[in-house]
């Protein structure tokens, strides 16, 4: 099964675009200095340090994973 370079470069930059929305939301996070969690609502760093860093742990490595993973893709290597 061969894939079209059109629609893979367009998912490439869907990738980009959501692992830049990741970041975005960490950068929101860090700056408020709050964040949130289902079943606890908005947190402040100060109330949970602990559970603030350890979520904004995962959507930072999603986020970045997903732009080094596609740009590194979209430029061959």
């Amino acid at each position: 099964m061969e894939t079209d370079p059109v629609n893979m470069r367009i998912d490439l930059i869907g990738m980009i675009f959501l692992g830049l929305v990741c970041l975005a939301w960490v950068g929101y996070c860090v700056k408020k200095g709050r964040t949130y969690s289902t079943h606890l609502g908005w947190h402040t760093r100060e109330e949970w340090p602990k559970l603030f860093w350890f979520e904004l742990l995962f959507p930072a490595a999603i986020g970045l994973g997903m732009l080094v993973f596609s740009i590194k893709t979209l430029l061959g290597y």
